[in-house]
């Protein structure tokens, strides 16, 4: 249990990651760049650990874990990318946190 917990985060995390290269990669369209790339690799790669996740752990225990993905991108847009979270967006990060750790 432990390791799928850890393969479903791993993937959460490189899911942010291939979001803030899909958000510097469209800051330079329309020319394609390597950021576009880097980001699709990486959701293949996020893909197949949650495939991994799946095959071990209930759809209703995996999907809801993925969930952190929204706070790993908010940290990062206003971390990162310096983009303006507001109020309403803190407050639906913490709310997920919540749902997130009351899950078995």
């Amino acid at each position: 249990m432990k390791k799928e917990f850890l393969t479903i985060i791993l993937s959460t995390i490189i899911l942010t990651t291939a979001q803030y290269f899909f958000k510097t990669g469209a800051n330079k369209l329309p020319n394609i760049s390597i950021q576009l790339a880097i980001a699709v690799t990486l959701y293949f790669a996020a893909a197949g650990l949650i495939i991994l996740a799946l095959k071990k752990r209930e759809l209703s225990y995996v999907y809801p874990l993925l969930a952190t993905n929204f706070i790993w991108v908010g940290i990062i847009s206003s971390t990162i990318l310096k983009e303006t979270l507001s109020t309403t967006n803190w407050t639906g990060l913490i709310l997920i946190f919540i749902g997130i750790s009351i899950i078995k």
